[in-house]
């Protein structure tokens, strides 16, 4: 297993996916945190319900939900790095190597994981270093409380689920623009549509749940929510894994 899992990471490594994705990430939560606290007032790219000062923790945490971005790049990661095998037309070489195919899965599973690992924290890093700056700019201490720290790990956690939850789809659909069109529409879609005629039901799809793991004492238990996510991200892979196990290569 460990060298399947070396296999995979030289495949991330050697292509520009993953830092492409990332660099994306990061622009998008530098220029939100600059519009917002050094921008102009009015409409720009400002974070919604963010403060343009930063005197409490719970000001910090406004900021720090713009990182919530990165869980999107993570997701189209896991996606396009379980179906490129398919669209390079280089899984049959793979399982003709390790011809026990859940143990690539596994394999897979595991270089994304830790990808989004590096993904989330590389994200939240900038975004800390950010607001610092602007704290010191402006002469006051950064507010880093428990929550701050919390909402950290819990925003690390959302992310990987995320990524492994792209993985399980890429794997089940295999086509890569139809894996990545699915999950999109989901997200921005079907979620959205699901939220306006059945609120009550909305926290528990997948995206969202995702998202209450980030929210310190929100409507729903980061234990609740995480099982949630977990839930969908297991089954999602378990069905992707099902399926490469019993389908043709081609």
């Amino acid at each position: 297993m460990t060298a399947l899992i070396r296999s995979e990471w030289r495949k991330v490594t050697g292509t520009k996916l993953a830092l492409g994705l990332l660099l994306g990430a990061l622009s998008i939560v530098v220029l939100a945190l600059g519009f917002t606290l050094w921008g102009p007032e009015g409409p720009g790219l400002e974070v919604e319900g963010a403060p343009t000062s930063v005197a409490t923790a719970a000001d910090m945490l406004s900021l720090l939900g713009v990182t919530s971005i990165v869980g999107v790049f993570a997701l189209i990661f896991g996606v396009t790095f379980a179906t490129a095998e398919y669209r390079h037309q280089t899984a049959s070489t793979t399982f003709l190597s390790e011809p026990r195919r859940w143990r690539v899965s596994v394999a897979k599973t595991v270089t994304a994981a830790g990808i989004a690992v590096a993904y989330a924290v590389s994200t939240l890093g900038i975004a800390m270093a950010v607001v610092w700056i602007y704290t010191a700019i402006e002469g006051t201490g950064l507010p880093i409380s428990g929550d701050v720290w919390n909402f950290v790990g819990m925003t690390v956690a959302a992310v990987v689920v995320n990524a492994v939850l792209g993985v399980g789809v890429g794997l089940a659909i295999r086509s890569q623009v139809g894996a990545i069109v699915a999950v999109l529409v989901w997200l921005f879609v079907i979620e959205s549509l699901i939220a306006g005629l059945l609120p009550s039901f909305a926290r528990w799809t997948p995206f969202a749940a995702g998202n209450a793991m980030t929210v310190p004492h929100g409507d729903m238990a980061f234990g609740v929510a995480a099982a949630v996510a977990v839930g969908y991200a297991v089954v999602a892979l378990a069905a992707g894994t099902w399926l490469t196990e019993r389908r043709d290569t081609a």
